[in-house]
């Protein structure tokens, strides 16, 4: 037997193992409006249809998927990702349900207004079954227990805008829902005074910048289209900052409009040339095969990458996470600009870097910024500058660039503890 045949598959049993380990690290955290909090429920409830453990902790996944709307109530929410699961005991129940206890841990970003919070109660569904959430929607899905932006509210997205700390919500009382203790605490997670990776950033003398647009409403041809709006006064502030370009694919005296969903210009700044690559989306999860292509040969040489528009409840942020060819060595911050996206972002952008460097830690070439709160379409295109400015001059630290965001959304980064 050959040596190539001997050391293939170790190499491969190592590599299997990183991505387990990547799995387990932890998610250093950082933010100026957020800290990271840890949830803890010794005695969680739900009563579920079948005994059999996944179908159990499904359920429970489900029924925590209304902390988006009760944490969205006091400024924070949980990463519905990282989620530990004890299932306590399961016992028949006198109405042919089973009553289940369990013990959850919660990884929360908290707003740091209320930081000094140590006990909290979770109003949660008694059940998860369908039959279940649609009843407890018709009884609760009311204007004293949503929030107040509420809209095209159904039983399937009523976790979403469920607000069940408001004063007149009577879901406290139910035989619908169940009371659940939760004890906080301030993550070991948490960093400071950590910056992005500069000098990684323009080693090769150059910064390159790749930012999705997503519409506000799929299929509009409007100018005045909320992510449309936002994709042309992004261009508008690069030149503002920067100056006419130097390199466009656009026709001299061409107007940005929705009309040219694809542009490439390069700028040329004080310490290198900015190559800039915008593009225009309806939604990122019926995103064409042309734009997936393109994007993927950009995600091999882009710096700073951002996507700005509508989470889709969670689905845009996964197909977005789904995309992109990543290369050794190419350090990237990757800004994924919608609502709630700290709840929706899944482990797969940080794997897929950790899959491209092998050798090194998971978050080595990689840092990730995300929203604990619902953003806004107009507020875009200050995130995305305030992001390209620190890293084409001002050089701030994390905390730093996040207080220039728009303070509602409460932006915070993961994966900076390795950066100077």
């Amino acid at each position: 037997m050959s040596l190539l045949k001997l050391i293939t598959p170790l190499f491969f049993v190592f590599h299997y193992s990183l991505l387990l380990f990547a799995q387990q690290i932890p998610h250093p955290f950082d933010s100026a409006h957020s800290i990271a909090m840890d949830g803890y429920i010794e005695n969680g409830l739900i009563y579920t249809k079948s005994n059999e453990i996944s179908f159990i902790e499904e359920n429970i996944r489900a029924q925590l998927k209304y902390t988006v709307g009760q944490f969205n109530g006091f400024n924070g929410v949980a990463d519905l990702n990282r989620v530990d699961l004890t299932i306590k005991s399961i016992e028949q129940a006198s109405d042919r349900s089973f009553k289940v206890t369990y013990r959850a841990k919660l990884f929360i970003a908290w707003s740091r207004a209320n930081q000094r919070l140590t006990y909290f109660e979770l109003y949660l569904p008694r059940s998860t079954d369908w039959n279940a959430l649609r009843i407890f929607y018709r009884q609760f899905g009311y204007s004293q227990c949503l929030d107040q932006n509420a809209h095209n509210v159904d039983a399937g997205i009523f976790w979403y805008y469920y607000r069940p700390d408001k004063r007149n919500c009577a879901v406290k009382n139910s035989n619908l829902s169940v009371t659940i203790p939760m004890t906080l605490s301030p993550s070991p997670e948490n960093t400071s005074n950590k910056s992005p990776e500069y000098d990684q950033i323009w080693k090769d003398g150059q910064l390159i910048l790749t930012a999705i647009f997503g519409k506000a409403e799929s299929g509009s041809s409007s100018e005045f289209d909320a992510g449309t709006q936002g994709f042309k006064n992004t261009y508008r502030q690069l030149i503002q900052e920067y100056g006419e370009p130097v390199v466009s694919n656009l026709s001299p005296g061409q107007i940005v409009s929705g009309n040219t969903p694809e542009i490439r210009v390069e700028f040329q700044s004080l310490i290198g040339p900015i190559k800039v690559n915008l593009f225009l989306v309806d939604q990122l999860q019926s995103a064409p095969a042309d734009f997936i292509e393109k994007y993927n040969e950009l995600t091999k040489i882009s710096d700073f990458i951002s996507y700005s528009g509508h989470s889709g409840l969670g689905a845009n942020i996964r197909a977005l996470a789904n995309m992109g060819e990543f290369v050794t060595g190419q350090y990237q911050i990757f800004l994924v600009n919608g609502c709630d996206t700290f709840a929706y972002v899944d482990n797969s952008l940080r794997d897929a870097h950790a899959k491209a460097n092998p050798l090194a830690s998971p978050y080595k070439y990689f840092d990730l910024i995300t929203n604990a709160m619902p953003s806004y379409f107009y507020s875009n295109p200050r995130s995305v500058m305030t992001i390209v400015k620190a890293l084409s001059g001002s050089r701030k630290t994390y905390r730093e660039i996040l207080a220039e965001f728009d303070p509602v959304q409460k932006a915070v980064v993961i994966g900076e503890e390795d950066n100077d």
